[in-house]
């Protein structure tokens, strides 16, 4: 005698009921999930240079969980974009670092806000961690042989600012301080050979003859003075002369 059939609509009720069971609930939300939602929205309120918004969101973000040190970081950095006191802000990146010691953008804005307040060797000493932890950090390298040469530690900012140089070419900044770091160590033929670079590398920009032509007037090197004086005065005027057809024109006065 045959076996009867099973029904098959039974069946596949009884399958999408095991699913459904096995499927698990949604997760509730958490506090954590406020946190990063809130950071989010500041990261967004920031670029649009909304700070005093990203500022509020972010104090809450860090009440919620006041170790994540990526929201002390950005909180820290919207309050230095406000023009806000330096006090607090450096309360809460010295507590960012205390939760992660490797926190680049905490310690790059650490640098920035002890430079800010003049404290030039603090500041070294925060981008020299910085240094510590990313070496081929450009800014880091440029600012710390900056500051150096500001302190007078000559092989410090012939160092960093070789560094600096070497990796991102077009860092002129670093070039020009790391002339004057030569100069300043007695080193006048590399230091001529830097600035001769500059100005031939940007042939229109006056400010690098005028840089090479005080050189060779200070330690009287006659040799292409009256060169890098006319190449000086040609680049000035040319620039003058796009300054003023920049320049947008007045519609004429009603009568």
């Amino acid at each position: 005698m045959p076996r009867p059939s099973t029904p098959i609509v039974p069946v596949l009720v009884a399958a999408f009921l095991g699913l459904a069971a096995a499927d698990p609930a949604p997760r509730p939300w958490t506090m954590v999930d406020e946190a990063r939602t809130r950071a989010g929205l500041a990261h967004a309120l920031m670029a649009e240079r909304r700070w005093d918004e990203a500022i509020e969101h972010l104090n809450e973000v860090v009440r919620i969980t006041p170790t994540w040190s990526f929201a002390r970081t950005l909180l820290a950095r919207a309050r230095r974009a406000r023009g806000l006191d330096h006090a607090p802000t450096l309360r809460t990146l010295r507590v960012a670092l205390r939760h992660a010691p490797g926190n680049v953008a905490a310690l790059r804005e650490l640098a920035g806000v002890l430079e800010e307040l003049g404290r030039q060797r603090q500041a070294l000493a925060g981008w020299q961690a910085l240094v510590a932890v990313a070496p081929r950090d450009v800014q880091a390298n440029g600012r710390i042989g900056a500051l150096a040469l500001d302190l007078g530690d000559l092989p410090t900012a012939r160092s960093h600012l070789r560094r600096a140089a070497a990796l991102d070419q077009e860092d002129r900044v670093s070039l020009a301080r790391l002339a004057e770091a030569l100069e300043l160590s007695h080193d006048l033929g590399p230091a001529e050979e830097l600035l001769r670079g500059l100005a031939a590398e940007s042939p229109k920009d006056p400010w690098r003859w005028k840089a090479l032509l005080d050189f060779l007037v200070r330690h009287d090197r006659r040799g292409g003075v009256a060169q890098a004086r006319k190449r000086w005065l040609t680049a000035r005027k040319a620039r003058k002369m796009k300054r003023r057809r920049m320049r947008p024109l007045r519609s004429p006065r009603r009568r």
